[in-house]
């Protein structure tokens, strides 16, 4: 179950050459509740939030533009060691993976199996 962020608003705008930009905003007297939920999910000093586009932009009621696209909320993903030992790092993936198939492919010509 997700924990958001509730009180801040995430419009994404695009500019004339393409850009995309996230635009946060909240209202003060939100920040202490804010700041609250976010320290209540710190784990060894850190909190790792995560941005994700809505599946219905919310609107203005005065207005009806459009005032926020995307949700904030605590990321409580953890990366699972593998059996070889340590994680796999971004940088890493490639190699790994290439080596991966590697296995797979000498693994498939050494397979007596007709099909």
């Amino acid at each position: 179950m997700k924990t958001y962020i509730n009180g801040v608003f995430i419009t994404e705008y695009t500019s004339p050459e393409g850009w995309k930009v996230l635009k946060l905003s909240f209202p003060l007297d939100k920040v202490d509740a804010m700041a609250k939920a976010i320290k209540d999910n710190a784990k060894d000093g850190w909190t790792k939030l995560a941005i994700s586009k809505t599946l219905n932009p919310m609107l203005s009621k005065k207005t009806g533009k459009v005032i926020s696209t995307h949700s904030l909320y605590v990321d409580t993903y953890i990366p699972q060691e593998q059996e070889s030992g340590g994680y796999i790092q971004p940088a890493e993936a490639p190699a790994k993976f290439a080596a991966m198939k590697q296995v797979v492919e000498t693994e498939k010509q050494n397979d007596d199996v007709p099909f």
